[in-house]
């Protein structure tokens, strides 16, 4: 790979990145949403309260 192509993915990567850590609320409790399997909706799936797991792991990243 060039150079240039390295480069250009790190940033589609990292904008990526940073669009899916403001994905939403990571308190939100959605009980029709329990368990469910990852998926485009919920790239890490959801726990037993229906909350985003993905959101509940990028909050931890995010500065107050």
């Amino acid at each position: 790979m060039t150079r240039r192509r390295v480069v250009s993915a790190a940033i589609v990567m990292g904008v990526a990145v940073l669009l899916c850590m403001t994905h939403g609320d990571p308190n939100r409790v959605d009980l029709a949403a329990t368990f469910l399997a990852p998926g485009p909706g919920h790239p890490l799936g959801t726990d037993n309260l229906g909350r985003d797991v993905w959101c509940a792991s990028s909050s931890d990243c995010r500065a107050p």
